[in-house]
């Protein structure tokens, strides 16, 4: 089902780039972290979270979604290159901001081959319809399975980590 994978995407990348707008510090820490100075960090900071809005937008409809896929393939490319060049170092990786606090790690690598994945599955998809022309019970069950989909992983994540630092629910 092809409108699941787009769908997902845009909550992912949507979800990404709210988080890095509402804490811009924390992703331009990470952004330095990664070698980046002054006014390219300040640039990233801004251009990031909105290439993300606008690739999860562009998939939308059908004749811009190949422009969507390739847009946030490309920043999946660049995030996956930044990450590889820093490996062995403890960077927080800031993928949703501070929503979820994870190092740079195998698991952001296997996050960015997930949804690289999806894009090109997207991307291949030949079947030219738009989400917009869904019917709204079709689309708001698929965008309520993705967001739930999202926030299961974000939870897991958050147990890990509880659960690494030793406390106790």
């Amino acid at each position: 089902m092809p409108e699941f994978a787009i769908v997902l995407l845009c909550c992912i990348f949507g979800f990404s780039a709210a988080a890095k707008a509402a804490d811009r510090r924390a992703f331009r820490a990470t952004l330095g972290e990664l070698g980046l100075t002054g006014a390219t960090v300040a640039a990233a900071a801004v251009a990031v979270p909105a290439a993300e809005a606008a690739g999860a937008a562009l998939l939308l409809p059908a004749f811009t979604r190949p422009y969507g896929a390739v847009l946030l393939l490309a920043l999946l490319v660049a995030f996956g290159a930044a990450a590889w060049r820093a490996r062995g170092r403890h960077i927080d990786c800031n993928c949703f901001g501070s929503a979820l606090q994870e190092e740079l790690g195998a698991g952001t690598y296997v996050r960015i081959a997930a949804c690289a994945a999806l894009a090109v599955y997207t991307l291949l998809e030949t079947d030219g319809r738009s989400l917009l022309a869904l019917t709204m019970p079709d689309l708001a069950c698929i965008t309520l399975a993705s967001a739930g989909l999202l926030a299961v992983y974000v939870l897991l994540l958050s147990i890990a980590r509880h659960r690494k630092s030793g406390l106790t629910l």
